[in-house]
């Protein structure tokens, strides 16, 4: 079986371009070195969101992990006025995803948090960004891609239309239950749908959260699964404004006051 079939079978916010490439074992990398490093411009804190997101990282990916590890430290850093999250990536894993948000949340409170991307900033990756004080994205980039979804693989046909018997030996009633060499059960599929249905839950409650507005608005409006460029993004409330990270930095930030941030409060000095 390829490589990364195990992880179709696993709930993933990711953009459906990008999923292709685990099944056929090419895992795409966006930058030429995956990289969660941070860095300091003009007091501003930049944490970088580059690749396929995944709870740990590897070679392919982009480790939450570390992303996370990042944000705390730009959090606690005194030289740091505001974090930037450096937005490239289509999205991944949706383990840890809701505890990230509701810890971006409350790193917000303490110092602005703007994620900013110039490309691609979807699915798992909005669901953390959209968590900022204020999200940015290219006019020309994509943004969205608001979902969840798995794939079960069946081959057990064309296996055997090839003459092809395979036999899974297995302990646990549901073990296996998706080998792609055996029939997928109504019921397995049912399991799985449950699933993806928990974490899309969590999805549109952490946005509701993050952006200030209600779920019904989330499903109605952002796309369903879409992606939109970021010159329509806005109209739609999935974004602040289509700023570039060196415009971001190089303004003055005004410190929270008492540690609380409040969305629409102004956070710029003149």
């Amino acid at each position: 079986m390829k490589r990364y079939a195990n992880l179709l079978n696993g709930a993933m916010a990711i953009h459906e371009d990008y999923i292709k490439t685990f099944a056929n074992d090419t895992p795409v990398v966006l930058s030429a070195v995956r990289s969660n490093r941070q860095t300091t411009v003009n007091r501003s804190g930049v944490v970088n969101l580059h690749g396929v997101i995944m709870p740990r990282s590897d070679w392919f990916s982009s480790g939450l992990d570390e992303f996370m590890n990042g944000l705390r430290a730009m959090a606690s850093d005194n030289t740091v006025d505001q974090i930037i999250i450096d937005v490239y990536s289509p999205g991944g894993s949706t383990a840890g995803l809701t505890e990230a948000a509701a810890e971006i949340r409350e790193i917000r409170k303490i110092k602005p948090v703007i994620a900013v991307t110039d490309a691609l900033m979807a699915s798992a990756a909005y669901w953390l960004a959209s968590q900022a004080t204020e999200v940015h994205v290219l006019g020309s980039a994509d943004v969205g891609s608001v979902g969840v979804y798995a794939v079960a693989y069946d081959e057990s046909e064309a296996l055997a239309n090839a003459g092809i018997k395979v036999n899974v030996i297995r302990a646990g009633e549901n073990k296996a239950e998706f080998d792609p060499s055996t029939p997928t059960s109504e019921e397995s599929l049912a399991h799985l749908q449950s699933r993806v249905d928990a974490d899309y839950a969590m999805f549109i409650s952490d946005i509701s959260k993050g952006r200030g507005i209600s779920k019904d608005k989330v499903i109605k409006t952002f796309g369903g699964g879409r992606t939109f460029k970021g010159v329509d993004a806005v109209a739609i409330g999935m974004i602040d404004g289509n700023l570039t990270l060196a415009e971001i930095a190089s303004r003055k930030v005004k410190p929270v006051e008492n540690n609380r941030l409040r969305r629409n409060r102004a956070l710029w000095r003149d």
